[in-house]
């Protein structure tokens, strides 16, 4: 109904994270109606509920390791905040009190991006200064944590997010079945994991009859450009190869980092001139190509 109120024969369609899900349902429902479409850090479209959930809850320890191996410093701050939180929240001037978890859910919002990997560094020496500076830095320091975006709510963006992922994947997981792949899940993710694996207690008593996604499908008409992060902050990297298999007629852009959505986020000149020649001229690579990390060069300090 959009592309035909714009008057447009062929849709053109940009789609990133989630909304990916939007552009190739639409390029699976129709095929021939689609000029381009460029979905970038995507979900894969022949995930379950229980590996969209897996996936989801253990990139954000992807990015962590790399922004770690960048800044080796930044490792030791980190490992030594979150001793010292296990044990005691931290107050702050205005009552309020830090938990291991709210550090946690902040780094995970620096890591989706290395142009954020300096205030992430910047971030975890406020914090360790709070916690074990000398006066007065370290009421300072406090102070300035007292301002922070702090993120420990569930599910992200509400109850939208439970909503509509639940409404796409037909699987319910018994409360065993959550508490066992949750679990699992902090084996490989002991960063994040604990507090994204919550995610799988979303559909937890909505009884609404699911519309599922249409999955192992297979469409060689439809042209496609796909971008994906090798270490993408929110989405598996794996799960841009995932949906190249289902449209063969797919180019896949790697971008070596965790930038979350890379094109026209990452600053890489390399994802951004593939991602625009593709929109607006309709040229593609012969084959699929990889960028190089457009910020982190070197080891930092």
């Amino acid at each position: 109904m959009l592309r035909q109120a714009a008057n447009d024969a062929l849709l053109t369609y940009w789609g990133t994270s989630y909304g990916t899900r939007i552009g190739y349902v639409y390029a699976y429902k129709y095929p021939d109606k689609v000029r381009a479409m460029l979905l970038t850090s995507p979900v894969d479209p022949n995930a379950t509920w229980q590996s969209f959930m897996t996936g989801s809850a253990t990139s954000p320890d992807n990015a962590a390791g790399f922004f770690f191996e960048a800044y080796p410093q930044a490792k030791l701050r980190y490992d030594a905040v979150i001793a010292a939180l296990s044990t005691q929240a931290m107050p702050l001037p205005s009552g309020a009190h830090v938990t291991h978890w709210d550090v946690r859910g902040l780094l995970a919002n620096f890591v989706k991006s290395e142009s954020a990997f300096n205030s992430a560094a910047s971030f975890l020496t406020l914090v360790d200064t709070a916690i074990q500076g000398d006066e007065p830095q370290r009421t300072d320091a406090r102070t300035a944590l007292d301002t922070m975006p702090w993120q420990a709510a569930y599910p992200v963006n509400g109850g939208a997010t439970a909503f509509i992922g639940c409404l796409d994947y037909p699987q319910r997981l018994t409360s065993s079945e959550q508490n066992l792949l949750a679990a699992q899940i902090r084996t490989p993710a002991p960063i994040f994991g604990f507090g994204a694996s919550q995610g799988l207690f979303f559909c937890e008593g909505i009884d609404v009859a699911p519309n599922p996604v249409p999955t192992h499908f297979l469409n060689t008409q439809t042209p496609m450009m796909v971008i994906g992060s090798t270490r993408d902050g929110l989405t598996q990297y794996s799960w841009a190869g995932e949906l190249a298999r289902n449209f063969r007629n797919s180019r896949v852009i790697t971008y070596v980092g965790t930038q979350h959505t890379p094109y026209l986020a990452a600053g890489s000149a390399c994802v951004d001139t593939y991602g625009t020649d593709y929109l607006v001229r309709l040229q593609r690579p012969a084959a699929d190509m990889s960028c190089p990390n457009a910020n982190v060069s070197s080891v930092a300090p």
